[in-house]
Parts: C-alpha cells; sequence; structure tokens
C-alpha cells in the first residue's frame, strides 16, 4: 500500500533513522525492557527493537478480569500487567515466551497508574503520595519496599537503578531499600520528570507562579538551567515530558487540554553546558514519539503531524488527513519508533520508503482489533510486540508472519 506523495515527501525529512550509539543516555529503550509507558526515562516512544516486518498472528493472549489500565511494561521477558479498577487492581508478572503467570499481588488504590520497572521489579504510587516496590522473584510478587512521600507526587521515572520522584516539596532521588532520598532539590514540582544525559528535567513552579523547566545534575542534584515555558500556574495537576537529545516536548496541565510546549536543546559536548531555545507551543492528541529533530503526533485537525525543527521556511507537514485515509486513524495510539519502523498501534511504516509495512485491520487473523488498540505498541524483545485491544479487555503477544504462512 502506497502513501499519498506529499506524505513520501514528509518521511524523507523525518529523522527516525535506527538508533546509534552517539545518542545520549536513555534515548531508546532496550529491546528487552520497555520499562514506563513511553518506553525510556526520557519518554521518547523510542526503542532499539526492531519491529516486525509483518504480522502472523496471535502467538499468546491473556484475557483481563476487570480492565487493563495501562500500557504493560517489560523486563527481560517478564511482562507487568495492571488489571482492575482505578480503587483496587491486580498486578501480574506474565512469562513473555509462553505466557504463562508467573506471579500476582494485589494493589490498593493505583488511581491512574503509569508504572516504572527495573530489574524485574514495578514501581507504583499508591494513594497519589506512596512509592511502593513489588518485585518478582521466580514465582512470587512481593512488596519488597515502600517509601512514604507525605505529600502528593509525580509516577518515578528510572534510569540505570536511579529512581526520580517529581513531589510538592522537590525532586527526589532515591535508592530501593533506603528511608531517606539520595538527595533532594527543592521546589513545588509539577508533572514526571524525565531523564537524558547526564540530568534529569522536571517542571516547577517559579517565584512568580508561572511554570518553568528546571536541568537538575543526576549526581547531586543541583540546578544546572531553568527556562520559562511561558505558562501560568497550572491549573491542575499531571504533567509530561518527552525529549530526545534536541528535542523537548513538555504537556503542561490541565493535562486533558492536551497543550506541549516545545523546546529546542543544544548540548556543549565539550564544556558539557545545555541551552535551550523555545519553539513554541502545539496542542497534540496524542503523546508524540520525539526524534532527534521532530516529533509525531495526531493533532486536533485530524492528521498525523510531523513538526520539523530543522526546516524554519515549513516547520509542520501534514502527513496524511483522516478523509484521505480513515484507516490510518481508526483505533490508533501514539506513535512508537521500532529501531526505525514507526508503529502507531494498527498500522506501522518503515522510514522513507513510502509504504505501510503492515496493517492490522487488513489481517483476518487479527480481527480483534477491528476496532484499533488502547494504548501504543509495545516491544517484547526483536520482531515482537504486545497490543491491548481497544476495550481494554485482552492483552495480545503478537508474532511475525511466518515464510509459507
Amino acid at each position: 500500500m502506497k502513501y499519498p506523495t506529499l506524505v513520501l515527501l514528509c518521511w524523507l525529512l523525518v529523522p527516525f533513522a535506527p538508533a546509534t550509539a552517539e545518542e545520549g543516555d536513555a534515548s531508546h529503550a532496550p529491546p528487552e525492557r520497555w520499562a514506563h509507558p513511553r518506553g525510556p526515562a526520557s519518554g521518547s516512544g523510542r526503542s532499539r527493537a526492531r519491529g516486525p516486518a509483518s504480522f502472523g498472528g496471535i502467538a499468546r493472549r491473556y484475557e483481563a478480569k476487570t480492565l487493563l489500565l495501562c500500557p504493560p511494561v517489560t523486563w527481560d521477558g517478564a511482562v507487568f500487567v495492571l488489571d482492575g479498577s482505578r480503587s483496587e487492581a491486580s498486578l501480574l508478572a506474565l512469562d513473555g515466551e509462553s505466557g504463562e503467570l508467573l506471579g500476582k499481588i494485589a494493589v490498593p488504590s493505583p488511581g491512574n497508574p503509569r508504572p516504572a520497572a527495573w530489574n524485574r521489579s514495578v514501581f507504583l504510587v499508591e494513594e497519589g503520595q506512596r512509592l511502593v516496590q513489588y518485585r518478582l522473584t521466580g514465582r512470587d510478587l512481593t512488596r519488597a519496599w515502600t517509601f512514604e512521600v507525605q505529600t502528593p507526587c509525580s509516577a518515578a521515572r528510572i534510569h540505570a537503578g536511579e529512581i526520580y520522584l517529581a513531589t510538592k516539596k522537590g525532586l527526589m532521588r532515591l535508592r530501593t531499600g533506603r528511608p531517606r532520598p539520595v538527595w533532594q532539590a527543592d521546589g513545588e514540582c509539577v508533572g514526571e520528570p524525565a531523564v537524558f544525559g547526564d540530568h534529569v528535567l522536571v517542571m516547577r513552579k517559579a517565584s512568580g507562579g508561572d511554570l518553568e523547566l528546571a536541568l537538575h545534575a543526576r549526581t547531586s542534584g543541583e540546578v544546572v538551567l531553568t527556562h520559562p515555558l511561558g505558562v501560568g500556574a497550572p491549573k491542575g495537576t499531571g504533567g509530561r515530558i518527552a525529549m530526545s537529545d534536541k528535542t523537548i516536548a513538555l504537556l503542561v496541565p490541565p493535562v486533558a487540554d492536551g497543550k506541549w510546549v516545545l523546546l529546542r536543546r543544544k548540548y556543549d559536548k565539550d564544556k558539557k553546558t545545555v541551552t535551550l531555545e523555545s519553539h513554541g507551543d502545539r496542542v497534540l492528541k496524542s503523546e508524540p514519539l520525539v526524534g532527534p529533530d521532530s516529533l509525531i503526533a495526531l493533532t486536533p485537525d485530524g492528521e498525523w503531524g510531523l513538526v520539523n525543527f530543522r526546516n524554519k521556511k515549513r516547520p509542520y507537514f501534514p502527513m496524511v488527513k483522516a478523509d484521505e485515509r480513515p484507516d490510518l486513524y481508526k483505533g490508533t495510539a501514539s506513535a512508537v519508533s521500532l529501531n526505525g519502523l514507526i508503529s502507531f498501534g494498527t498500522w506501522a511504516s518503515r522510514i522513507n520508503d513510502g509504504l505501510i509495512v503492515w496493517h492490522l485491520d487488513a489481517l483476518p487473523a487479527l480481527r480483534e482489533f477491528k476496532d484499533g488498540v488502547r494504548f501504543g505498541t509495545v516491544p517484547l524483545g526483536h520482531r515482537k510486540a504486545l497490543a491491548v485491544t481497544r476495550d481494554g479487555r485482552a492483552l495480545l503477544a503478537l508474532r511475525e508472519e511466518e515464510i509459507g504462512e
């Protein structure tokens, strides 16, 4: 299936090439570790896993007892899902190869969960101000560690065993098993932090009440740089950060408005200094897939759009409109990069070839996805993927098509 010519021209400008070793810490999720709802601790939505070249059918499935509350997170073959409601749920660990249940434990008051995985553990914030580590040991899930924050806090972001938590009293770096933070930087934080390279980023209230972005050194918590966001005091809670080495997108509260403030990041490797440049704001209807020089997201105009930071004359490209290809919009989810292949949940394209590589709607064996998906694609190592049906009732492991099928 060919894209319209305009779409091909747009893709030729998208720097979402396969991952390289030069990109910074947390730029991509490792193939077997989709540790947050948007992959790495940078929130970029990118994985080093090679995406399936085609889909042959369903390898395994998990039928929810109630509802799957959030995208699955993975760690070295273990798949963690939350099944239940905001008042009570079960955390389950499944074997990614066999689908076998490895462990199950009750989770009280998960709210609107955004889990983080590290070293076969899942970290969840309960009741808005208690961070709990659930550890998978053998065939058992247990509550291994609890950190009482004692103030409203964000979901955790974790990289290299470093746990970062944004709270009303400041940004904290934690370590499992310890009752006190490794360091704490004061300030009223808003939303989740993000990790990239040498820094931890978080939105916070400035002295005048407006929002600013603060960059902290990962080692010490010292504030390296602050940047005003041109946004007044937040009306509500939440907020997220998605970034790459050159691009930062910040979802400012209230989250339902979908307003993302865009920044350009410049890093001097020799001096190890960072400068930030404002690049306006946009309303987006999906979480952005963030590359080095651009981002891809669903826009309010009903089109998959590309914001290109390199092209000052034409910084925005409409890729394709819903009235042109309605099948590319029905039941889709936030885009994910699988080492160069871009998945929109129900379909995927390889960069620069102008072709749709696979489309779930076109495969009779995958009719469970006739209404689309609930969350974005989750890689399960190379050429394997997880998807949740639109109604949130089933998690399916999808396999690549085998020769001869």
